[in-house]
This record gives structure tokens, C-alpha cells and sequence, in this order.
């Protein structure tokens, strides 16, 4: 059986999809819930890619179609 993670009373089961939940609170909600729920599990801020510059990498879109 496969790690589950709880962030914000909601379940994942794919570390990617915790790490981007977490990579979204840490920027526009609660850092510090983020932080703990990242230290909780083993992980630190590095993990989640946010550097304060431009949006999460799962957020980009193209811009330039239309």
C-alpha cells in the first residue's frame, strides 16, 4: 500500500498532488500551515518549488494561443 498524506482535512495519495496543495496554501493561505504539514511528512519548503517568482510550475499556461 502506497503513502497517504492529509493536508487541510483532505486526503492524497500522490505526493505531487500534496507537495502542489501545499506549494498553493504556502503562497496564497496559511504558509505557516503549509510549513508544518510539509515538516510533519518529511519534507521542507525546497520541496514545493516556490521561489516568490512567477506561478508554480502545474499553474503555467500558454499565453500566447487564443
Amino acid at each position: 500500500m502506497g503513502n497517504a498524506y492529509e493536508f487541510d482535512g483532505e486526503l492524497f495519495t500522490n505526493v505531487g498532488e500534496f507537495l502542489d496543495a501545499a506549494a498553493h496554501e504556502y503562497t496564497h493561505g496559511d504558509a505557516d500551515l503549509a510549513v508544518q504539514a510539509l515538516e510533519d511528512y518529511g519534507f521542507s519548503v525546497s520541496d514545493i518549488n516556490v521561489s516568490g517568482h512567477g506561478p508554480h510550475p502545474i499553474s503555467a499556461t500558454d499565453e500566447g494561443e487564443g
